[in-house]
């Protein structure tokens, strides 16, 4: 979409507002200079909460989105797609310490589980425990449930702490639930049918339950982006996740 879709994403953003936790799935990582505009841009000129960022530049890559009180730094874990073994799950030499594990724990202590959250991937549920003992107190974004077939009572049982711990996505499960006009009336069953029967304690809200950031997470806005940079796909609203 081009510039079109910047202006749309910027209009969709101020029209969710500031109440509902927003996430622009842009993956940046560049040089520190390149990485301030880039915090600028989505922290500044557009109200989001949080950006997802590639750490493999480096610390300098990282912290200019680890300045702005009350935004968040999601950065790259374990991923769950197929080419997470092609760099995260390779072994350094002469240890037996996964890429990831490093990354990750070096990452940590760049900011706080108040700043910083990590992608964490549901098919990758054989390694949650040890991510849990690297990063005990950050909260985690997890995709994969759903279309890529990761289970969310398998992650809920291995990684959530007592604040939850966890923003659990389901994009495309729910984005394709129909092509027709009854997609409103197919997405909202498919929506429980991936979190009800699964989950133990994340499940959506009962009537009356107020908004508590930190024990309640609406999230409402996670936008893609092409390969051109240029913001792609609808607004996903995979529901709200309660602590119970």
């Amino acid at each position: 979409m081009g510039l079109d879709g910047w202006r749309v994403m910027d209009a969709t953003v101020r029209y969710i507002g500031s109440e509902h936790f927003t996430i622009a799935d842009a993956k940046r990582g560049d040089i520190g200079n390149t990485a301030e505009q880039y915090a600028r841009a989505f922290f500044e000129q557009m109200p989001f909460h949080s950006i997802t960022v590639a750490p493999y530049m480096g610390e300098d890559s990282v912290k200019p989105f680890l300045k702005t009180e009350g935004k968040w730094a999601i950065v790259l874990g374990l991923t769950s797609n197929a080419g997470a073994a092609d760099f995260e799950l390779q072994k350094l030499a002469g240890t037996d310490r996964f890429l990831y594990e490093e990354v990750m724990e070096k990452t940590a202590g760049w900011g706080s589980p108040n700043n910083l959250m990590f992608v964490v991937g549901a098919t990758q549920a054989a390694q949650f425990a040890n991510i849990r003992k690297i990063t005990p107190e950050h909260f985690y974004l997890v995709p994969g449930v759903g279309a890529q077939g990761g289970s969310l009572r398998d992650i809920s049982q291995i990684a959530m702490i007592k604040d939850a711990g966890l923003l659990v996505n389901a994009s495309r499960a729910i984005q394709y639930a129909s092509s027709g006009p009854d997609f409103l009336l197919k997405k909202q069953p498919k929506w429980r049918e991936i979190t009800r029967p699964k989950c133990r304690r994340i499940c959506p809200p009962q009537e009356g339950e107020s908004l508590n950031f930190g024990r309640l997470f609406n999230v409402l806005l996670i936008l893609k982006f092409d390969t051109n940079g240029s913001p792609h796909g609808p607004v996903y609203q995979p529901g709200l996740f309660s602590v119970r």
